[in-house]
């Protein structure tokens, strides 16, 4: 195969190939891996500042495009210029992140998620303690009544057999004159 038929070969591969996207994603793994919630909390803050910052400047773009239609001098001051100049000096940081932006978002709501999955196993978790100790306290009052019970009926043997003692003599008794009659 010629060095020209190659290149031919390579301008119709089409460019959403896997071997990219698999860099890609290895690249993002590597990122997620080695990040931990500290740093992606700095991360998270620092990137909602420089989005806070784009806005800003685009803003101030659209202030100065309006202003220089209507013929009027869209800096009014030095602090202004410092401003945008600093905007300006951010947004290199701001397109160095824009790739790693999809990965840490994916982490912090994937964190969010977690976060809300132990609030509700924490809930879930006192709920049950609740239920534990509402069964423990009538277990106790069940088992208090048991004691009673038991109680009333060891008492109630011994009447009983205390009657039978009696009605036994009373049937000895009832022989007894039977036999004489007899």
């Amino acid at each position: 195969m010629s060095a020209s038929s190659l290149n031919d070969l390579d301008q119709q591969l089409p460019s959403n190939a896997m071997i990219p996207h698999l860099e890609e994603l290895s690249r993002q793994m590597a990122v997620l891996s080695g990040s931990t919630t500290s740093s992606l909390d700095s991360a998270s803050r620092r990137v909602k500042q420089l989005v806070a910052d784009t806005e800003k400047l685009a803003e101030a773009r659209k202030a100065a495009k309006l202003a220089a239609a209507d013929g009027v001098d869209p800096i009014e001051n030095d602090e202004t210029v410092a401003k945008i100049n600093a905007l300006y000096g951010v947004l290199p940081t701001i397109e160095s992140m824009k790739p790693l932006l999809p990965a840490i978002l994916d982490r912090l709501r994937s964190l969010r998620a977690i976060h809300q999955d132990a609030g509700w196993a924490s809930e879930m978790l006192g709920r049950i303690e609740t239920r534990q100790e509402e069964m423990a306290a009538e277990i106790q009052k069940w088992e208090e009544a048991l004691e009673n019970v038991e109680g009333v009926m060891k008492e109630s043997q011994g009447t009983i057999e205390g009657n039978m003692v009696k009605v036994e003599g009373w049937v000895k008794e009832i022989e007894k004159k039977m036999e004489q009659l007899k």
